[in-house]
């Protein structure tokens, strides 16, 4: 699952957030996407 976003910085909510999409969809990696900052930043979240 891909989850884009666009903030100062990835915080904990979003990690949550994903985390539950992935236990509800049944999917086992999120990426969390974040174009907010200077420089392209992303998390792997793997469940």
């Amino acid at each position: 699952m891909l989850e884009v976003k666009s903030a100062p910085y990835i915080v904990d909510s979003f990690m949550a957030q994903t985390t539950n999409y992935l236990k509800v969809s049944g999917l086992k990696l999120g990426i969390i996407i974040n174009f907010g900052e200077k420089r392209l930043n992303y998390q792997r979240i793997v469940f």
